[in-house]
């Protein structure tokens, strides 16, 4: 592996990066306790009903995971995933759901805070929800999401370091996640010694894991497997692959349990198969059916697990080819390093097909940040 590429120490530096951010987020904390008061969701005194988390692409994935992630913590308001894409093309079924407003928090998530789609919403809001609260969290300090500001608003701009230079988003994806996570995961208290646990176990995985893929060839298909949290995961982790290889890899994900509904037909003799294993003893015994099927129909070596050393009901699967990692609270919380093993995959294959990792596209028909979408916000 080129470590030489820009993608390649955006993946490397992503240790550095959280322990760096487990430093800052008691500050940033302290900040939106003051914005937005009683901002921790205490019973009867939580200041939002619905909060929005807001991108595209992999920032949608970014709130896709944050959604799933809090579902639980999150008792006295709901909160929800929406593409930028979806509420900037059709925004009445959203907006229409909210009746009070002030009661909501839209979060608006971008590596570049100056895509077409997140200006849009933006629009939207002011327009549709102007007494909403809004918190922006971006990797570009000088980015229209960290200049724009409204009556009720706060941004987070992540150090520079984590707007990546490559193409694909890395560690602008892990660690806008986990500063968000951070901010508003409430079952837990050491917030900050979770960020340094995972640099630790991202370190050590970094240390072997490049060894690892590059005794895996480049496949022909590339399949991403998770359940509940880990499924928006594996979108990210498949996204990874199709973005890298500039599409030469054709690659699905789907829940361990959806994958049997028609999608299985995915699968030929040049097909690789990633689970993320689940740690929650309800989930794991479905996963490892699975697992345990797909060896049985196509082969030992299809189907590769991704997970805590210490899955439930699943170590009589575990192999060498395993990518393991020590569990870091709960699976919300080791989603990084989930995506760490996808990220290196990527990048090796790239590589391997004789790819520009920083810039698959040579010919400019997809591009670092998006362009070219007008917008009809007056519409």
């Amino acid at each position: 592996m080129n470590t030489n590429s820009a993608t390649s120490q955006e993946i490397f530096q992503q240790p550095k990066i959280w322990r760096q951010q487990g430093e800052q987020i008691n500050a940033i904390r302290t900040l939106l306790q003051h914005r937005f008061k009683n901002f921790d969701h205490k019973p009867g005194l939580n200041p939002f009903d619905h909060i929005w988390f807001l991108g595209a692409g992999s920032s949608d994935y970014i709130g896709q995971t944050m959604a799933a992630a809090l579902a639980r913590s999150l008792e006295f308001c709901q909160a929800v995933a929406i593409p930028t894409t979806n509420l900037l093309a059709d925004r009445w079924p959203y907006f229409s759901q909210v009746t009070d407003k002030s009661r909501l928090l839209a979060i608006l998530i971008g590596r570049s805070g100056d895509s077409p789609e997140t200006i849009g919403c933006a629009q939207l809001l002011d327009k549709y929800a102007p007494e909403a609260a809004r918190l922006h969290v971006t990797c570009n300090a000088d980015s229209f999401l960290a200049k724009t500001k409204t009556g009720r608003s706060h941004a987070i701009i992540l150090p520079p370091e984590t707007n990546d230079r490559g193409f694909a988003m890395t560690s602008s994806f892990t660690t806008m996640y986990l500063t968000l996570m951070a901010c508003f995961d409430s079952s837990v208290f050491d917030k900050a010694g979770y960020l340094y646990d995972l640099a630790d176990a991202a370190e050590s995985c970094l240390s072997t894991w490049p060894d690892q893929v590059k005794k895996i060839p480049p496949p022909q298909r590339v399949v991403f497997l998770g359940s509940g949290v880990l499924y928006p995961a594996a979108r990210e982790g498949a996204l990874k692959v199709l973005e890298l290889s500039a599409g030469k890899i054709a690659t699905m994900a789907e829940t361990p349990l959806g994958f049997r509904h028609g999608p299985k037909a995915f699968i030929n003799e040049k097909t690789k198969i990633f689970l993320l294993a689940s740690p929650n003893t309800r989930i794991a015994p479905y996963e490892n059916d699975l697992f345990t099927e797909i060896q049985r129909q196509y082969g030992a070596n299809v189907i590769t697990r991704i997970g805590p050393d210490s899955v439930p009901v699943a170590t009589h699967l575990a192999s060498s080819e395993d990518f393991t990692f020590p569990l870091v609270e709960n699976a919300s919380w080791s989603v990084p390093l989930y995506l760490v093993a996808a990220q290196l995959l990527a990048v090796q294959w790239s590589e391997a097909l004789g790819l520009n990792v920083d810039n698959p596209f040579q010919d400019g028909k997809l591009t670092r940040v998006v362009g070219g979408v007008t917008l009809y916000t007056n519409q």
